[in-house]
């Protein structure tokens, strides 16, 4: 936990990390212990396979609570789809998870803090068949939890949208109107998983609206006040 990682808006600068991200990866291979890549215990070939109605979904994030856009994102999938998957929330660090998730999966949301064991424990317990990752450079948690085997499919979604390097993560989930047209078709790619992208911005934007409407715009600094800024434009007017 004591390893800093790179600053938020690095994430965002659009250049090639691959190979940076892959000797990144592969320099933490070298210098960190066995236990960094740990494999699940029911995965292990003499393990004896738990039969189930569903398949189970952990989705982990250090930034699944509140108004973070991580979770948001996030929360429609979940509430459409738990009819056919069984979906585990895990949320790492310090933000609680939102009610949301707590009703759309009966409660199957664990919050372990910066407490690695205990998070390492917990996916562990509940056998996935599949963990997604919201995010893997926000936090040295995530970063290094990455590199370890927690269910059969291991993917990234672009909460923060850069490749992780590191060999355990199978696909990286995006969108068509995200990458680069032709990215088929560069000499280099991109990221180290397999991508997969759905339409558009592979974003569900919900089908209703959960929030009051807001009538006129509000500027920057006028969201500190209950007055809108066509009453301050009045006012100036009166005056």
């Amino acid at each position: 936990t004591g390893i800093q990682v790179p600053h938020f808006h690095y994430h965002y600068l659009g250049f090639d990390d691959n190979s940076l991200q892959k000797e990144v990866a592969e320099m933490f291979t070298l210098l960190c212990p066995a236990e960094l890549y740990e494999v699940s215990p029911h995965l292990a070939s003499t393990s004896p396979r738990h039969a189930r109605p569903k398949k189970r979904v952990g989705i982990i994030s250090s930034l699944i609570g509140g108004d973070e856009p991580h979770g948001l994102l996030v929360q429609p999938v979940v509430r459409d789809l738990k009819n056919i998957f069984d979906f585990f929330i895990i949320s790492v660090g310090s933000k609680e998870p939102s009610e949301e998730f707590f009703k759309a999966t009966d409660g199957n949301v664990f919050s372990t803090g910066f407490n690695e064991m205990e998070t390492k424990q917990t996916l562990y317990s509940l056998e996935l068949d599949c963990l997604i990752f919201l995010e893997a450079m926000n936090t040295a948690q995530l970063y290094f939890l990455g590199f370890q085997r927690f269910a059969e499919v291991q993917a990234l979604v672009m909460g923060a949208p850069v490749t992780s390097g590191i060999e355990t993560f199978d696909y990286f989930l995006s969108g068509d109107l995200l990458e680069h047209p032709f990215r088929t078709q560069l000499k280099s790619d991109h990221y180290t998983e397999q991508v997969v992208l759905f339409d558009g911005q592979a974003i569900s934007f919900p089908d209703t609206q959960h929030h009051l409407p807001q009538d006129v715009a509000l500027a920057a600094d006028d969201a500190h006040s209950n007055i809108t800024a066509l009453e301050q434009m009045t006012l100036l007017q009166q005056q």
